[in-house]
């Protein structure tokens, strides 16, 4: 399965890693099976051209469906800016993005979750 990073904007100290780790400038476009699927940090280029749009920047989650895009910010992993853990997990078929939302304050040991779906056109 292909995987894919982009540049923070506080990852210059990472740029020579690039190649390595295959952390790409944003926006990066990459294809999963049928899924058409856009990659950045800043939220600058939120624009329906993919089924998936996912960014970040923010460090708050987000989850909107429009145009028939799923638009993604799973927040923050590393409660940095506050007090809470976050991560996503998608979930697709060919009609349906099911989005499994995570949290949990840094000294809990139970993560919590929300789930969203979204039904395609």
């Amino acid at each position: 399965m292909p995987y894919a990073a982009v540049f923070g904007n506080n990852d210059l100290a990472l740029r020579g890693l690039e190649n390595y780790y295959k952390i790409s400038v944003e926006p990066y476009y990459l294809k999963i099976k049928d899924l058409k699927i856009k990659m950045m940090h800043h939220p600058y280029y939120l624009s329906p051209d993919c089924d998936i749009v996912l960014y970040g920047h923010l460090h708050k989650f987000s989850v909107e469906f429009k145009n028939n895009t799923l638009f993604l910010n799973p927040g923050e992993v590393c409660a940095r800016n506050k007090n809470l853990m976050e991560c996503c997990l998608i979930k697709t078929d060919n009609k349906e993005f099911i989005i499994n939302y995570f949290y949990k304050e840094p000294n809990e040991q139970k993560w919590h979750s929300k789930e969203f779906s979204f039904v395609k056109d």
